[in-house]
């Protein structure tokens, strides 16, 4: 998998580091085997990270994939402070949208 020349000893330190080795992403619900080098940027699109949510001052942290969900709802219930625009930035951040009575939809 992996085409650097090093000397036998150490092999097995080059394979705690080497960027061509598969590895397992590490999000519960992932299933993604990626290579170590591309791991970050599997983390930054994979469903199953868990990420924060991006309306000020909701602490709330979730998987990516239930995200749109916790944000449209707060948005309908008032929980998310409501600004100008605000919902319907945070529902295209994460594949929703707002309809045309500004109530929180899916796609």
């Amino acid at each position: 998998y992996c085409s650097a020349l090093f000397a036998a000893r150490d092999l097995t330190t080059h394979e705690r580091s080497c960027p061509e080795v598969m590895i397992d992403c590490p999000n519960e619900g992932c299933d993604e085997l990626v290579t170590r080098g591309s791991m970050a940027e599997h983390r930054g699109a994979c469903e199953w990270e868990e990420v924060e949510c991006v309306s000020p001052g909701c602490d709330v942290r979730m998987p990516r994939e239930e995200m749109a969900a916790h944000v449209a709802a707060a948005e309908a219930s008032g929980a998310h402070v409501q600004r100008a625009g605000v919902g319907a930035r945070l529902l295209a951040a994460f594949g929703g949208f707002v309809g045309s009575a500004g109530v929180a939809a899916t796609p």
